[in-house]
């Protein structure tokens, strides 16, 4: 057991204009385009993103805007290490694994930058993304 994180990508149409971004994750399949084990910063960024929170899950909706946010924030991380429990600060929790800022937090964040540097040039305008913590 432990801190799975997935970023799904779900493909929207016409009919699911009046639908909430929790009835559309509901009701439609969806893609898993990312995963990470452990990367608990991600939970801090995303709670004001909310939609949907259980014990041992936690859905989360990612829009493009917070995708820039979190690039420019690992960005940050990478070029002053020292700024990292301010900027991108982890979450304790009984599965969520180290709140150190060691080597392999440092690992995430360039892993995290180069994954969501894809995602926001991949972003597709009529899909909605959303992020799912599992522990």
């Amino acid at each position: 057991m432990g801190l799975d994180i997935s970023v799904i990508k779900i493909h929207v149409d016409q009919e699911d204009q009046n639908k909430t971004e929790e009835e559309i994750y509901n009701t439609k399949p969806g893609e898993e385009i990312l995963y990470y084990r452990k990367v608990n910063f991600l939970v801090p960024f995303f709670e004001d993103s909310v939609l949907q929170e259980e014990v041992g899950f936690i859905l989360s909706s990612v829009y493009k805007y917070k995708v820039k946010d979190l690039i420019d924030s690992c960005e940050k991380v990478l070029k002053n290490r020292k700024k990292a429990s301010e900027i991108l600060p982890t979450e304790e929790g009984f599965f969520f694994g180290s709140t150190e800022y060691d080597d392999y937090y440092f690992e995430c964040v360039q892993e995290v930058l180069n994954n969501f540097k894809e995602l926001l040039k991949d972003f597709e305008e009529d899909c909605k993304y959303y992020i799912i913590f599992d522990y």
